[in-house]
């Protein structure tokens, strides 16, 4: 492709070869050697998605365990049993030494 009258208001004067370039961009019957990919999991990964998986099984609990559970704390919420200071600096206590971290 010849460029050097664009600046001087001409016209592009395109190639005489553009058409052959252009029709090999276009063959589809080319075909390109297969690369042949491949992935593996490392020994780490399996560990961290079994990590995953017991805590999402620990989240989700054990049907009538988790029923209990939740129905005691209820209990001791309306009760009263946990507005105390003792419970408070128990909990607290509990938040720092874990670093608030819940899992």
């Amino acid at each position: 492709m010849n460029i050097r009258n664009v600046s001087n208001n001409g016209g592009v004067e395109r190639g005489g070869d553009r058409p052959l370039r252009a029709d090999g961009k276009r063959d589809r019957s080319a075909t390109s050697a297969t690369t042949g990919d491949s992935a593996a999991i490392s020994s780490g990964g399996r560990e961290a998605k079994a990590a995953f998986d017991a805590s999402v099984e620990a989240a989700r609990g054990k049907g009538d365990d988790r029923v209990t559970v939740v129905a005691r704390a209820v209990e001791k919420l309306i009760s009263g049993d946990l507005d105390s200071e003792v419970v408070l600096r128990d909990t607290a206590s509990r938040m720092l030494a874990a670093e608030f971290q819940t899992f």
